[in-house]
């Protein structure tokens, strides 16, 4: 019976390759121990061309562990060399994972071939024992690295990008993030933020007025506050803080001209208010601001082209005040 010897092995990893498919490309060269014999010589070492044969590829773990095992069918060309890639053929009951599963986590692993020289009546031999190098880790699934990873063009991420040990991410350029971004932590910023959009702080702290550590914006470290500056000019449709509730707003700081202060009806019933409480000396402060309430909720119902309501004029709550 004919054996076979494994003259030459070649086991690369294409990056081109394996960026379209999964797998290590495999090639070797089989020539037949058994010598040729010709008139007044036998000659050894030929080459086995056109010949059918099964390949069986087994990847194994630093313990000796199966990880993944399949089998070819193939024939040697003319020159009795197969060219395979291991990932590609049928794997086999006995194989605990699919190619795409194997954990390349750094760890030595080994790749065990074994030849059939028959595809119909199947005796398999070992015929050869080789170490895998970290080579074609670096293009496949998990990498594990000690060392500085450098990347001088686009890198790009199909699934998540974790950072764990509690190791620091420094970036010396642009961060563009597209989607939404969760952070489960504090965030220090150590320089000037430009927030484009609608920020809102949502928290369930709790405390009374009086604690510090109950308020959700604070502002700190700085000789003032918080500065507050709108489009446009300032006006009583401008408002700088508006206060809510449950319900509805509830107060504001709004913007006003001197012109629209000096007929705004609660500002002059707060002045006339302020007014008889330094002036009380011989006066019915009750009555005259009771006439100041009447004048200023006061309005009638008038009838015209269409209906109307007609509020009291500044000039009848500045009498009232004037008479107060």
């Amino acid at each position: 019976m004919k054996k076979l010897l494994l003259l030459g092995i070649s086991i690369c990893l294409a990056g081109n390759m394996f960026g379209q498919s999964q797998g290590i490309s495999y090639q070797a060269v089989i020539i037949d121990q058994n010598p040729l014999e010709v008139p007044g010589e036998d000659i050894t070492g030929n080459i086995l061309p056109n010949h059918a044969l099964l390949v069986r590829f087994t990847i194994l773990d630093a313990a000796g562990t199966i990880e993944f095992k399949e089998e070819h069918a193939t024939t040697t060309d003319a020159y009795g060399m197969i060219s395979l890639v291991i990932g590609k053929g049928t794997r086999t009951a006995t194989s605990p994972n699919e190619f795409t599963e194997i954990d390349w986590n750094g760890t030595p692993k080994a790749l065990k071939v074994d030849i059939s020289f028959s595809d119909t009546d199947v005796f398999f031999s070992d015929f050869g024992y080789e170490e895998l190098t970290f080579v074609p880790y670096a293009y496949h699934k998990n990498i594990t690295a000690t060392g500085s990873l450098v990347v001088d063009g686009v890198t790009d991420l199909k699934s998540r990008l974790q950072v764990s040990d509690g190791s620091p991410t420094f970036l010396t350029g642009d961060l563009q993030v597209d989607e939404y971004t969760t952070l489960q932590n504090d965030l220090t910023v150590n320089a000037l933020s430009n927030l484009k959009g609608q920020v809102t702080i949502s928290t369930e702290l709790t405390g009374t007025n009086e604690s510090y550590d109950a308020y959700p914006l604070r502002v700190e470290g700085a000789a003032q506050g918080i500065a507050v500056k709108i489009s446009g000019s300032r006006s009583s449709d401008n408002y700088f803080v508006t206060f809510w509730d449950d319900k509805n707003i509830q107060g504001r700081i709004e913007g006003q001209t001197s012109a629209e202060l000096a007929t705004n009806p609660e500002y002059i019933f707060d002045n006339v208010i302020f007014a008889a409480d330094i002036i009380m000396g011989g006066i019915d402060v009750g009555k005259a601001v009771a006439e100041i309430v009447t004048v200023a909720t006061s309005s009638t119902l008038c009838v015209g082209i269409v209906p109307c309501v007609t509020t009291p004029a500044p000039s009848e709550i500045v009498k009232a005040a004037a008479d107060l």
